[in-house]
């Protein structure tokens, strides 16, 4: 082979490996990258007064994919606790800000409402985030299959699918459009006074609103998590043994993180219900004469009349429908 053609192979060679050099730079300073941030999220949760660790790190998947594994995950604050086995976060090479967590491994999360076992056959979160400097969350959704939550020795609820997803909306950085169903929920062990009818919800929907006192983006990391301070649901509905239940509100959270706000429960099938919970001893019997012309009045107003509609208010927690005190609403951490 004469000189020049040596030469026009070598550039050949060169112009045929560069773009795999500069691709493999690319991956390893990605995975690198990944690695320190993990490293560093856990560094700001543990500044911020939170106890964060986890045992390892590893980044796979060259060339096409970032495949980052963590193990032992421990996360606790002062009301919450959150522990599994092992995380995968996985996003293609070439969409970095497209990201996937596999979160199929057992949960155990603790806190002011109890001891919680979290358990699914597969749990998938994809969230994509805009390319810009602040990273802002654009979307964030949740799919899972077969999901067991385990409330100590209390009981356990199944489900056979559980969707959620929230958008951010485009009007506002700080608010976000959520929407979410369940598929077949058991309630196991709980609510054991009510028949088995009642032990069985087939669907669970909801939309509404979260409006945050920041938006959900980079500063998380050294700022920590947003407040929430504004919740409006469009529409929750379920059905509830032979009634169906639907609820709408406008909550807001204070500095104090005390609730304020309305909500509007509808039922259709509502004698039901009320005949139930004076069965069950959920009410006094001496105050059936109470409570049921009120109930009957309100019903009234309604058609048809076996619908009945509760607006209730909510004012630093305690919630009441006319003059009548339910009872109080936990602060939102």
């Amino acid at each position: 082979m004469s000189r020049l053609g040596s030469r026009i192979v070598r550039w050949f060679v060169v112009l045929a490996v560069l773009p795999i050099a500069l691709w493999s730079g690319y991956w390893v300073a990605g995975a690198y990258t990944l690695e320190q941030a993990t490293a560093r999220a856990f560094n700001e949760a543990r500044r911020a007064g939170a106890a964060a660790e986890f045992d390892e790190a590893a980044v796979s998947g060259y060339p096409t994919r970032f495949a980052t594994s963590l193990a032992d995950i421990s996360v606790s604050g002062e009301n919450l606790v959150w522990q599994t086995q092992a995380v995968m976060i996985d996003a293609e090479s070439h969409r970095p800000f497209d990201i996937a967590l596999d979160l199929s491994e057992p949960h155990r999360i603790a806190g002011r409402f109890g001891d919680l076992g979290v358990d699914a056959s597969e749990a998938q979160v994809t969230a994509l985030f805009r390319p810009e400097w602040e990273l802002p969350l654009d979307r964030i959704a949740l799919d899972a299959t077969e999901v067991f939550v385990n409330f100590s020795d209390q009981g356990r609820i199944d489900m056979t699918r559980v969707l959620s997803a929230l958008q951010q909306d485009p009007d506002s950085m700080t608010t976000y459009r959520v929407a979410a169903a369940i598929e077949d929920m058991v309630l196991n062990g709980l609510l054991v006074d009510l028949p088995p009818d009642y032990h069985i919800i087939p669907e669970v929907r909801l939309d509404g609103l979260l409006r945050f006192d920041r938006a959900w983006d980079r500063s998380v990391l050294e700022e920590g998590a947003p407040l929430l301070v504004e919740l409006v649901l469009s529409r929750a509905a379920f059905e509830f043994g032979s009634s169906a239940i639907t609820l709408q509100a406008q909550l807001s959270r204070d500095q104090h993180a005390a609730v304020s706000g309305t909500v509007n429960v509808t039922v259709q099938g509502w004698r039901s219900l009320f005949d139930l919970a004076l069965e069950v001893g959920y009410i006094d019997l001496e105050l059936e004469s109470f409570f049921l012309p009120i109930l009957q009045e309100l019903a009234s107003q309604e058609v048809p009349e076996t619908e009945l509609s509760l607006p209730l208010r909510i004012e630093d927690g305690t919630v009441s429908f006319g003059a009548i005190t339910l009872g109080m609403l936990p602060t939102v951490p």
